[in-house]
């Protein structure tokens, strides 16, 4: 009887490098998502999971038999791994749903083994002790994590920093009681009145008055007599040519 399939997901195929302790690409050429199957022969109950690339030449990029007492790894939601007589297998899974239908479609196909008879698998070889531990890929997790929120962190304060030196600087307020602001420009306006200095005050009391001379007092009577209407005076002509004499 034939072989058939029990299972059918979407995920990237990877090995386990341990000279470079990293995880790689399976096959050869680009990575890319292949179409993984498990396989069921009923006539020996056997199981095996095939992967190939979901690409023209549909590439086999793993054909790993499932033997008994295989440790299936959940190592996150989407990428599970497990190890075989070779090599560390991991399947990084396009959806939570797709690694979630693998995984059970795997622990049947583990259930199914672990209850047949010992025979003829005691003898098997274990598989060597290769690639990393669960705690190794938890840690590796908590490493990436980390480093992504470093890189964030220091991201943001590059923006900030360069937010800040862009923006102004802040106008310092001022204190109570400081100095008013200065005076707006001085406007030409006419002025309202004119200001003249205080007269002068009343001379020394105490010195003689300066003598004045007969003509000067002469002039000042005829001035109030003129004043009177009266035009010319005998007396004045006497007066004057007296004077003369």
């Amino acid at each position: 009887m034939s072989e058939s399939s029990i299972c059918q997901a979407r995920a990237t195929v990877m090995i386990y490098d341990d000279g470079g302790k990293k995880w790689v690409p399976a096959g050869t050429g680009p990575q890319s998502i292949s179409r993984v199957q498990i396989y069921h022969n009923p006539s020996s109950n056997a199981f095996r999971v095939v992967g190939r690339k979901m690409q023209t030449d549909q590439q086999v990029v793993i054909n790993c038999p499932i033997q008994k007492g295989l440790k299936y790894n959940q190592a996150t939601a989407n990428f599970h791994q497990w190890r075989d007589a070779r090599q560390v297998w991991g399947l990084n899974f396009s959806s939570k749903e797709d690694a979630t239908l693998f995984a059970t479609s795997m622990m049947h196909a583990l259930d199914v083994l672990s209850s047949l008879p010992d025979s003829g698998f005691s003898s098997l070889p274990r598989p060597p002790q290769n690639g990393p531990s669960p705690e190794e890929l938890e840690q590796q997790r908590r490493l990436e994590q980390q480093e992504k929120e470093r890189q964030e962190r220091e991201r943001q304060e590059r923006e900030r920093q360069a937010a800040a030196a862009a923006a102004p600087p802040p106008t310092p307020p001022m204190a109570p009681g400081g100095p008013p602001p200065p005076p707006g420009p001085l406007l030409h306006r006419a002025p309202t009145s004119i200001w003249a200095p205080p007269p002068p005050g009343p001379p020394p009391s105490g010195g003689p008055l300066p003598p004045r001379s007969r003509v000067w007092r002469r002039w000042r009577w005829w001035r109030r007599w003129a004043r009177r209407g009266l035009s010319c005076s005998p007396r004045w002509g006497q007066t004057t040519q007296s004077a003369q004499g």
